[in-house]
């Protein structure tokens, strides 16, 4: 593939080609409100159109670099089927649209070039004036992280250009193919303005460009047989939406003022909605699933007001489930808000006290409810206990569930749940920009799954209740897709706090050196994020936990924990693993801890009985002393670099690997703790294949890194002070390191990035010391 790509810039390059690709797929009309969508694997609509490498975009700037564009394999696997069958080999990549940038045509006195890459100019149909709804969405990569421009134009029907929307995006990482989606009220206005609709003829372009100063493009590969400089773009679409809906709708949901119910347009998506949901409160679960989108015409849920998000209400297990034979799905802007402080719920039962009974439960045989120790009854195949009690679902209820190991099927004329296969698994799901709070179970969860963006969300004061361990962000045993082993799940720019398990997770059953069965209930998890468990299935892809903010939750702030190729990067996690706030009185009710098998009770003779310690357990509540930012379990290849990890008095920063762990490396970060005088500032060494430029902190004073550690919620909260030693601490060439922080400020300010979320923003303070 190399040597065809050079020997096509060489020709463009002697004949001032165009390579010819497919143009945008315009919507039929009967779907119209897909605007326009290619993924550049289909026959295109109208064959040999060119997508056109320019030259200087006006005559006041100099020779600009030139830029070709090309038709490569640079994209991912293309759609599977809702049945969850892949309709191509694994490993076959689709193929996507490249810029090809050389530099050698920029004379050295230049002021400034410029490299663009094109759509033609197409024809429109849209009747959406609201740039809110119109959303501009694409895959994009790159071989350097560099600023790329987007820009969209209007057309009337003689040509003329009437406006036009830009914005500039950052490639997430090098060579990292991402998802973006970019409604156009969030890009600046040309002059004149854009015009979204028009009169028949009426048309638009899409540009992605690339500029900058002549010396800038000096030190970049030049000339034909230079290494290139490349952008990758696929799975381009513009959207409006195509159905409004309410609760309980009873319109054509055609527009606002006539909403469809929601629980009836989900089962009907096709490829390509975009479902819009106004205002106001729905309650129940939503089930996604035999409706999936394609790469280019991703399903999307979304609010029909920017700012006025819909709050989405469940009390029983999911609020948002998306199932394995569900792909392509957009979740952004919404408000998933849990029954926890909701004073009806908590009247009707929904307390502490009844989950922790709940989650104390076993088995489900009533008249040993009230027994002190617990029946376990004979396992089934998959090593569970036959009779496991697994708990009444609005004490466990999780705010976004991605579950990869269950598909609907139609069995006897109904649909049905049932397992995934080996080869099956939820995969491109986005989610983003979206509140979750007050879920009594996780927050946004995945299960076996791949290709996954999470970003932007708010996630806190989840998991208080579930029995099950979850946490704010979870991904849990990932599944590939497609074999592929570069980013694949993204982690970023999220803001997880608060969460945590105040009922014991459990109950986890094991057999003793003596054959004794043995089960262990504890509190766990209520991490910030956690990647979890990804070398289970093998998984092949990189995940990159990048730009987050995690801080007070019980657990951990951030781990990987039995996973391979991940990179914690420019994140900032602070006095988490919280103690547990729930009363003594309630969570010393009922438990059982690595008790062995007692006396079999007369008539039931296939129960087995365990013995409650009474000596293990003190009131007050126990927590786990988790690190805030590490590495746990057998893993390979964890790399954790550039952030800021602060733990309360006598927790660790981080924990120590296995013995047949490899490659784990710990750089350029800052360690700390509360009150401590130790060098160690709670660090460990063991294990780590390399552990150096780390920052250790001895004062034990957070506010020598932090201007603010008290008033959550404000705008300098864990915000680096002046003199910082986080303050040009980074190191910008590490996989993954960003270009931008978690408030989209640009990296470096300084010499180098500063380590955490946020770089330092001297105007945060009046007079450079303290904050205003």
């Amino acid at each position: 593939m190399i040597s065809q790509a050079k020997g096509r810039f060489a020709h463009a390059k002697c004949r001032s080609a165009l390579f010819l690709v497919g143009a945008f797929l315009c919507a039929a009309s009967a779907h119209a409100k897909i605007i326009a969508a290619t993924d550049f694997d289909g026959t295109p609509s109208v064959p040999n159109v060119p997508w056109t490498p320019a030259l200087a975009l006006g005559a006041s700037v100099p020779p600009s670099a030139l830029s070709y564009a090309l038709l490569n394999d640079n994209g991912t696997v293309n759609v599977r089927t809702n049945t969850g069958v892949k309709p191509v080999p694994v490993g076959v990549r689709s193929k996507s649209m490249s810029m090809n940038v050389d530099f050698s045509g920029v004379p050295a006195d230049a002021s400034a070039w410029t490299a663009v890459m094109r759509t033609p100019v197409l024809a429109i149909s849209n009747t959406e004036t609201d740039l809110s709804r119109l959303n501009l969405s694409f895959d994009l990569a790159a071989n350097r992280v560099l600023p790329v421009r987007v820009r969209i134009e209007s057309f009337n029907a003689s040509g003329a250009g009437t406006g036009s929307r830009e914005t500039t995006v950052l490639p997430i990482a090098v060579n990292a193919l991402y998802r973006y989606s970019i409604d156009l009220s969030e890009m600046s206005a040309g002059a004149p303005a854009f015009v979204p609709t028009g009169a028949a003829g009426s048309r638009f372009r899409v540009s992605f460009i690339l500029s900058g100063s002549a010396a800038q493009a000096q030190s970049w590969p030049r000339g034909a047989e230079a290494n290139y400089n490349q952008v990758h773009v696929d799975n381009i679409s513009y959207t409006a939406p195509r159905y409004f809906v309410s609760q309980n709708g009873g319109g054509d949901g055609a527009s606002p003022e006539s909403p469809a119910r929601l629980s009836d347009i989900i089962r009907i998506a096709e490829p390509g909605d975009v479902i819009a949901l106004n205002p106001g409160t729905f309650t129940g679960t939503v089930e996604i699933d035999r409706v999936s989108g394609t790469p280019s015409r991703w399903i999307t849920l979304r609010p029909t007001i920017a700012s006025e998000p819909p709050v989405l209400r469940s009390n029983s297990w999911n609020t948002i489930k998306i199932y394995a034979n569900a792909s392509y799905i957009n979740i952004q802007g919404l408000i998933v808000r849990g029954y926890l402080n909701d004073p009806a719920q908590i009247a009707a039962g929904l307390t502490l006290a009844n989950a922790t009974a709940d989650g104390a439960r076993i088995h489900n045989v009533l008249a040993h409810a009230d027994n002190p120790a617990y029946a376990i009854f004979p396992d089934d195949p998959h090593g569970r206990p036959s009779n496991l009690y697994y708990g009444h679902g609005r004490f466990n209820v999780n705010g976004i569930f991605m579950e990869g190991r269950k598909k609907k099927v139609l069995s006897g004329g109904n649909w049905i749940t049932q397992d995934t296969t080996a080869a099956e698994g939820v995969h491109h799901i986005r989610v983003a920009n979206n509140l979750v709070y007050e879920n009594t179970g996780g927050g946004i969860i995945t299960a076996k799954a791949d290709y996954i963006v999470i970003e932007n969300n708010v996630v806190h004061d989840n998991n208080r209740y579930s029995r099950y361990g979850g946490s704010g962000i979870s991904t849990l045993e990932s599944n590939d897709f497609d074999g592929g082993n570069g980013y694949k799940i993204y982690i970023n720019g999220n803001i997880s706090h608060s969460n945590g398990g105040w009922v014991r997770w459990g109950p986890r059953i094991a057999t003793n050196a003596a054959g004794k069965k043995v089960i262990t209930i504890n509190f766990s998890d209520g991490n910030g994020i956690i990647v979890d468990c990804h070398n289970v299935f093998g998984y092949s892809g990189r995940t990159l936990v990048q730009n987050n903010l995690v801080y007070e939750n019980g657990g951990s702030g951030i781990h990987s924990l039995k996973s391979d190729r991940v990179d914690i990067v420019n994140n900032t996690a602070f006095r988490n693993s919280r103690p547990n706030e729930a009363p003594a009185s309630v969570i010393s009710y009922r438990w059982v801890q690595q008790g062995d098998i007692a006396n079999v009770p007369p008539g039931n003779a296939s129960a087995v009985y365990v013995n409650q310690p009474p000596a293990w357990f003190s009131d007050g509540g126990e927590s786990m002393f988790y690190g805030n930012i590490f590495a746990q379990g057998v893993g390979s290849d964890v790399r954790i670099r550039n952030n800021i990890a602060w733990a309360r008095a006598g927790h660790p920063t981080n924990e120590g690997m296995p013995a047949n762990s490899t490659g784990i490396s710990y750089d350029n970060n800052l360690f700390g703790r509360d009150g401590s005088s130790s060098a160690s500032g709670g660090t460990t060494t063991t294990g780590f294949s390399s552990f150096a430029f780390n920052i250790i902190n001895s004062s034990g004073n957070a506010s020598d890194v932090f201007a603010n550690i008290s008033a959550q919620g404000a705008a300098n909260y864990l915000r680096l002070r002046p003199a910082s030693a986080a303050i040009d601490a980074g190191n910008l060439w590490f996989p993954g390191a960003p270009r931008k922080d978690l408030s989209g400020r640009a990296r470096p300010v300084g010499l180098a990035p500063d380590l955490g979320a946020f770089e330092f923003d001297a105007a945060m303070f009046s007079d450079g010391f303290e904050p205003r």
